[in-house]
């Protein structure tokens, strides 16, 4: 991860590479909810937060000395979600 944080060329592709689990974890969370892919709005709106969380928290990581790691600052977006994804997992 020290390599990411110094070359920008590979924060660019890590944050490419977080916008890639969008439909994967869609698909995903339409498997395990039992939801309808073709008229349910749900799992693509969970995996697009999902997916903007960890935008953000790579996003804010990258920046000049961040204060904690990126598995902190992921969690820590994840928890602003978790509600959503656990009342969809019932």
């Amino acid at each position: 991860l020290a390599l990411i944080t110094s070359a920008p060329a590979l924060q660019a592709e890590f944050l490419d590479t977080i916008a890639a689990i969008e439909q994967p974890l869609a698909e995903a969370i339409t498997a395990r909810t039992d939801a309808d892919h073709h008229t349910g709005l749900g799992p693509e709106v969970l995996a697009a937060a999902v997916s903007a969380a960890a935008r953000v928290a790579a996003q804010r990581w990258l920046q000049p000395d961040p204060d904690t790691t990126f598995s902190v600052m992921l969690q820590d977006a994840l928890t602003w979600i978790a509600p959503a994804l656990r009342a969809a997992d019932r």
